[in-house]
């Protein structure tokens, strides 16, 4: 901004016209305004102030001040200033409150203040065809088009451009964060504060991206390390390779070595599993059938058992009839009767004992009338017939023995499998939730940056709003001051307007005893005339028209108490004037502090203000909550990607342990489906074959 010419008239101790052309300074570069006190220093510098702001600091915006006090009522006040700012040129023109005469009749009023803002318009042809444009032409719009023009404020531009007489102090003395906000505005410094802010922000998101990446990397470090490190890797290899530590940056051809090496490791293992697996095959085939040689032997060892068993009860069975045929023989000493009886007893308790024997057998042949081995028992009621029944059912329960243990072992097996199959769910379950969380943990990670984002630039404009709300409730105390004031104001006028009266009254009454005083002096001369004397005045000896009255002569002690009630009366008019000024230059001070909005406007602004600040305070409240937030996600995506891992093995462990249960179960099952020839089960077919036995055992016997 540069001030190229002012002009002034009425304005301090400038009565008439004045001008002054600082474009003739440019080749000095600085020029300094000298002149006695009380020249008019101070007041170009005040004009200057008073056409861009429209106030005097020194005279705490009362424009009845800013009147020269040698103007006469029909003298103009104004002042104009010309100044360039970012290539336009503007020219303000502004006249204060001030007296001056009516246009009709006598006395004076009071002229409002006017004020003009125009822009130099630069013709096709340049400054030859130049015009003035009117921008403003109301001090409200002057200053309102001002305030956007002007890169400072009033305040600032008295602290930093134009320092007021007593004035620098204040800025010396000022609070640090004042002179700073002054300082930025000078130098345009504001747009620096914002982009360093924007750009710590970035770097901090930055940072925390870099350190998400490297926690990734060591991650995958980590993980191939414990791929190198795994002790079951062949021994050459580790011979070759020796034990990989952890690089401090890890960079691509790193990853690319460990990938070779994990290959060449990878082939070699596959190698050895193929060869494992059919070793494995190999030694399941052999251990199978050294598992069926095992059980033919036992079923072997029970037969012969059995056998035995069967050839000792023979010799008993032999032991008996010999016995009793010696018996017999001895009987025949007996008597013949008691023989007989004996005999015919012995006989009826064999018959009962038969026949229930056979009454017995002859219920299981109908119970299992529909089986195999009850035909084959159906075919052999003789001795010969039970005799190799009971052979064939002792063999038959012998080679069930292993199939009714394996078979009690099922419902175990279900129940194992079962519990694995829940817990395979269970653990992939938890696996997928966890892939879940780290697919979604970076949407809401992106999501709480945002809000908290949004949040910190809302705190940020937590001082903006408070200051809007200060100058809001400002303008609306000076609002209520203007009201009041200017209701102060008319009584203060009618006040002074009587005071001025009764003033008038008291200088008429005084000039009217002067003019009495003076009318006595003649009667009194005229009263001591005598004809043929002259006269003390004009020397005359004849007398012909002598002044006479009888009014009441007025003495010097009426013109005494006449002076002393005009003195009052004119101390009156200036208590009154006094305080007329005093109450519109609190009245212009307050109108100044509520600016040029109307009460609609003031509580407007107040409402808009304390609702910014409203959401501001409550975006600096929900700072900690979103920052809390966001750490909790990011904590939250470490310990998902640390659990993800273990959450596999333990999956993969749950599968082979439920593949093993299942393949011993089918196995199970399939023998027993095999041995059940027609049965529910092995369980029953062997109680089947148990009571077959009994009843042949009974009937044999």
């Amino acid at each position: 901004m540069k001030i190229t010419r002012l002009r002034i008239a009425g304005f301090g101790p400038y009565k008439t016209e004045q001008e002054v052309d600082f474009t003739r300074f440019d080749a000095d570069g600085i020029f300094l305004i000298t002149g006695k006190t009380g020249a008019g220093k101070s007041s170009i510098l005040d004009a200057i102030c008073f056409a861009l702001y429209g106030s005097v600091p020194r005279f705490d915006g009362s424009e009845l001040r800013l009147r020269s006090d040698h103007c006469d009522p029909a003298d103009p006040s104004f002042v104009e200033l010309e100044f360039t700012l970012k290539g336009d040129t503007y020219r303000v023109y502004r006249t204060p409150r001030y007296e001056k005469a009516k246009k009709r009749g006598v006395g004076t009023t009071t002229a409002q203040p006017d004020a003009r803002l125009e822009r130099l318009s630069t013709g096709a042809d340049g400054l030859d065809g130049a015009d003035w444009v009117g921008i403003a032409a109301r001090p409200v719009d002057v200053g309102t088009e001002l305030s956007r023009i002007l890169p400072l404020k009033q305040d600032q531009f008295l602290q930093v451009i134009l320092l007021a007489q007593n004035r620098f102090q204040r800025f010396l003395l000022a609070k640090t964060d004042d002179r700073l906000t002054v300082l930025r505005t000078l130098f345009g410094t504001l747009r620096f504060q914002q982009l360093e802010a924007e750009l710590l922000a970035r770097r901090k998101v930055l940072d925390d991206e870099l350190a998400l990446v490297r926690h990734e990397i060591d991650g995958i470090v980590a993980a191939t390390l414990r791929q190198l490190w795994r002790d079951d890797d062949g021994a050459e290899d580790d011979a070759e390779h020796a034990r990989t530590e952890s690089p401090a940056d890890p960079d691509l051809g790193w990853f690319e070595a460990v990938l070779g090496t994990l290959d060449a490791r990878l082939a070699d293992a596959t190698v050895r599993a193929e060869t494992t697996s059919a070793a494995l095959a190999a030694a399941t085939a052999e251990f199978q059938a050294a598992e069926d040689r095992r059980r033919r032997q036992d079923r072997r060892d029970a037969a012969a058992r059995t056998l035995t068993a069967l050839e000792d009860r023979g010799n008993e069975i032999l032991d008996r009839r010999q016995a009793l045929r010696l018996a017999e023989h001895a009987a025949r000493v007996w008597p013949q009767v008691r023989a007989r009886i004996d005999a015919e007893a012995a006989v009826t308790t064999a018959e009962a004992a038969t026949d229930a024997a056979r009454a017995a057998w002859q219920r299981l042949l109908a119970d299992g009338a529909d089986s195999a081995d009850s035909a084959d028992s159906a075919a052999s009621a003789d001795a010969a017939g039970l005799t190799a029944l009971i052979d064939d059912r002792l063999r038959q329960l012998g080679g069930l023995d292993d199939l009714l243990v394996e078979e009690r072992r099922l419902p175990a097996l279900d129940e194992q499998i079962a519990d694995l199959e829940r817990r395979t769910a269970a653990q992939i379950q938890a696996l997928d939730d966890a892939r879940l969380l780290l697919l979604a943990l970076p949407e809401r990670i992106d999501a709480a940056k945002d809000a908290l984002a949004a949040a910190t630039l809302g705190a940020a404009r937590a001082p903006e709003a408070e200051a809007a709300l200060a100058r809001a409730e400002a303008a609306l105390a000076a609002a209520d001051d203007v009201r009041r004031l200017q209701t102060e104001l008319v009584g203060v006028h009618r006040a002074e307007r009587e005071a001025v009266a009764e003033n008038t009254a008291a200088a008429l009454h005084y000039q009217q005893l002067v003019d009495a005083r003076l009318g006595g002096f003649a009667v009194e001369l005229a009263a001591g005339l005598v004809d043929g004397d002259p006269c003390a005045v004009c020397g005359a000896t004849e007398h012909p028209a002598p002044m006479s009255g009888d009014a009441e002569p007025v003495t010097e002690v009426d013109l005494d108490d006449a002076r002393s009630l005009m003195s009052r009366r004119q101390a009156a008019v200036d208590d009154a004037r006094s305080t007329s000024l005093a109450v519109d230059s609190l009245l212009t001070a307050a109108r100044t502090r509520a600016g040029d909005g109307n009460a609609k406007t003031i509580d407007t602004a107040l409402r808009q203000a304390r609702e910014a600040l409203a959401v501001a305070t409550d975006h600096r409240a929900r700072l900690p909550a979103l920052e809390a937030e966001l750490a909790g996600l990011r904590a939250d995506q470490s310990e998902a990607q640390a659990a993800l891992a273990p959450l596999q093995l333990i999956r993969d462990e749950a599968a082979v342990h439920l593949a093993e249960r299942r393949t011993a179960r089918d196995g199970i099952a399939g023998r027993v489906q095999a041995q059940r020839a027609g049965f529910h089960s092995v369980t029953e077919r062997a109680g089947r074959l148990q009571a077959e036995l009994d009843a042949a055992r009974a009937l044999a016997d």
